[in-house]
This record gives C-alpha cells, sequence and structure tokens, in this order.
C-alpha cells in the first residue's frame, strides 16, 4: 500500500501531470525499471486492475499499431521469410558461428 504522504502528493498533481507520471511509469515498466519509480506504489495497483488512463491506453495502442505497419512494410520490402532458419538447422554449429558472425554474440 501507497505511503499517505505519496498518495497526497499523487492527488495533488493535475491531470496533466498524472499523464505525465503514468507515460514515465509505462516506459520504466517496459524497461524493467518500474519498481524504482516514484509513484510504482501508486500506479502497480492501478495497472494490476486494469485502471489505466484511457488516454494513456490509446497511446499504447497507437504506438504498438505504427510499430506493426512497419515491421508489416520492412517484411514486405525484405522478403522477411528469407531470414528463417530451419529448426534441424539451429542444431548445426557452423550455422551458430555464422549467424554469431552476423549478428553479434547473444548478450547472455
Amino acid at each position: 500500500m501507497a505511503s499517505i504522504d505519496l498518495l497526497t502528493a499523487w492527488t495533488q498533481l493535475t491531470k496533466a501531470e498524472q499523464l505525465v507520471q503514468w507515460r514515465g511509469f509505462i516506459t520504466a515498466l517496459d524497461a524493467g525499471g518500474a519498481g524504482y519509480y516514484r509513484f510504482y506504489p501508486v500506479l502497480m495497483p492501478l495497472w494490476d486492475r486494469g485502471e489505466v488512463p484511457v488516454e494513456i491506453e490509446t497511446e499504447a495502442f497507437e504506438a504498438r499499431e505504427a510499430e506493426m505497419r512497419a515491421e508489416a512494410t520492412w517484411a514486405a520490402r525484405h522478403g522477411a521469410d528469407a531470414w528463417c532458419v530451419a529448426e534441424d538447422t539451429l542444431a548445426d554449429p557452423e550455422t551458430w558461428s555464422g549467424l554469431e558472425k552476423l549478428l553479434g554474440a547473444p548478450p547472455f
């Protein structure tokens, strides 16, 4: 549960300021750092219950839609199927070596 001081600070923000905080929280959530966000104790329960402002949901939907369009456009231009690798090919160590040279070593 959020502290009384934090809830007071949240409720004293204007609607526009709250939307800015929501955007920052969503960005932090996507980056994996939401737990360190100032209003995390206030916003996370709202997020869990699906009580996200309509403006934020609309922005997220529009951003995802634009991303999907860009991916589809790229795939149409560059033939995304040409980059598919058959499952049995992944067992070949030379394939992994070639992929690492092309894409770089995986981050893990």
